[in-house]
C-alpha cells in the first residue's frame, strides 16, 4: 500500500509540472514583441544629431508654417498634406531622420508614422520649432 501511495504521489507531481510547464509556453507564446519606436530628443541633441551629417530632417509642418521659419536643410513633408504618406514612401528607409514639427505632436504622430513603415533610425524633436526658436538656435 506504501509503494502505491509513493507512486500516485510520484505520477502527481509529475503530471503537476508538466500541467505548469505547458502553462508556462502557452503564456510565453501568446506575448507580442514590442512594437518598434521612436526616440525623442530635446533641440539642443536634434541639433547635435544633425551636425554629425548622417542624419536628414524632415519637417512635417504646413507650407505657410515652414515658410515662416524652419531649420537650415529641413525638407518639408507636410503630415496634413495629400502627398504625405508619397513623400514618406521617397525616403530611403535605412537612413537616420530627425523629425520636427511646431510642437512636437505632429512630429510624434509622423515618427510612428514612419517607424511603422519600416524606418529605423527615427528621431522626435520634443518642443518642436517652438523649442527650437526659444533656444535661440538657427533658423531661416
Amino acid at each position: 500500500m506504501k509503494w502505491t501511495y509513493s507512486l500516485l504521489l510520484a505520477g502527481a507531481l509529475i503530471f503537476g509540472s508538466c500541467q505548469a510547464q505547458s502553462g508556462q509556453t502557452a503564456a510565453t507564446e501568446g506575448q507580442t514583441a514590442p512594437s518598434p519606436s521612436f526616440s525623442n530628443a530635446s533641440v539642443s541633441q536634434a541639433q547635435a544629431l544633425l551636425a554629425t551629417g548622417t542624419y536628414t530632417l524632415i519637417d512635417v509642418r504646413t507650407p505657410g508654417e515652414f515658410a515662416e521659419a524652419h531649420v537650415a536643410g529641413a525638407t518639408l513633408i507636410d503630415i496634413n498634406g495629400s502627398d504625405f504618406e508619397a513623400g514618406m514612401a521617397a525616403l530611403d528607409k535605412s537612413k537616420s531622420y530627425v523629425v520636427i514639427c511646431r510642437s512636437g505632436g505632429r512630429s510624434a504622430r509622423a515618427s510612428q508614422y514612419m517607424v511603422d513603415h519600416g524606418f529605423t533610425q527615427v528621431t522626435n524633436v520634443e518642443g518642436g520649432m517652438n523649442a527650437w526658436l526659444s533656444a535661440g538656435l538657427p533658423s531661416e
